[in-house]
């Protein structure tokens, strides 16, 4: 923790922060309503998604996954993070990947190298296939544990 931050300076932090997560975020959800449409058109409803709160539940192949978005700062930036998660009646969850989203749309790894850049004709439809095949390739979940692959 760094304690030599000048107080006064939070209120400007604060802010930024949150409108930066605001714009990721809101416009990551709203994804949602093309990946519905990809899945009933392209991929023969394959796969299904939905939203709820700050969260995308979905399932692909009859495995279920969320996607869990939260507010995360670094170098004074905001962005909306993703976790992947694999889950399982029961409640049982394991991670599968995470990334971050900036107010662009762009999708950064945790090392904050664009792996999807948010102007990407493709950009939605790249997204959601990366998430797709994730799920698809990590394996099953019992009681919050992983099935050997």
């Amino acid at each position: 923790m760094d304690f030599t931050h000048d107080p006064d300076d939070f209120v400007a932090y604060i802010s930024s922060v949150k409108r930066d997560w605001t714009r990721a975020s809101s416009d990551f959800l709203g994804l949602v309503e093309h990946w519905r449409d990809l899945s009933e058109q392209s991929f023969a409803n394959i796969s299904s998604v939905s939203t709820e709160g700050n969260s995308i539940k979905g399932e692909v192949l009859g495995k279920l996954f969320t996607i869990e978005l939260s507010p995360i700062a670094e170098d004074q930036i905001g962005y909306a993070q993703a976790v992947l998660l694999s889950r399982k009646v029961g409640n049982a969850q394991s991670e599968i990947g995470r990334f971050r989203i900036r107010r662009d749309g762009s999708i950064v790894d945790i090392e904050g190298t664009t792996v999807v850049n948010g102007e990407d004709n493709h950009y939605s439809y790249k997204v959601f296939t990366s998430v797709l095949r994730a799920v698809i390739e990590a394996p099953a979940t019992v009681v919050g544990q992983a099935l050997p692959a």
